[in-house]
């Protein structure tokens, strides 16, 4: 008996701190309607598979991807959102523009 497991790792759509080109790290920020976008795209690009459980950051970009995949593709599977999937803490680098770090 063969038994594989996938494991799919997607990163959040486009956030209003990516649009703006500011360095987010642990704060929480929005996606963008772009960002929505990108969530139902790889949605799509996924395609529909039996997923057993999803986990997520539980900053808010982040879960708005996962839940914006999850109806895309009319999921029912078990979501947990933790903050040991949080992005990187950037200390004095956090909330500061891309171009000035």
């Amino acid at each position: 008996m063969n038994h594989t497991t996938e494991i799919y790792l997607v990163r959040h759509g486009q956030s209003t701190h990516n649009q703006k080109q500011i360095i987010a790290g642990q704060l929480d920020s929005e996606l963008t309607e772009q960002g929505f976008e990108d969530a139902r795209w790889v949605a799509r690009a996924i395609g529909r598979k039996d997923f057993d459980v999803i986990y997520s950051s539980d900053l808010g970009r982040a879960r708005q991807t996962a839940e914006s995949i999850m109806e895309t593709l009319n999921l029912t599977c078990p979501v947990f959102f933790t903050d040991l999937l949080r992005e990187l803490d950037y200390g004095v680098y956090t909330n500061q523009p891309v171009a000035e770090t």
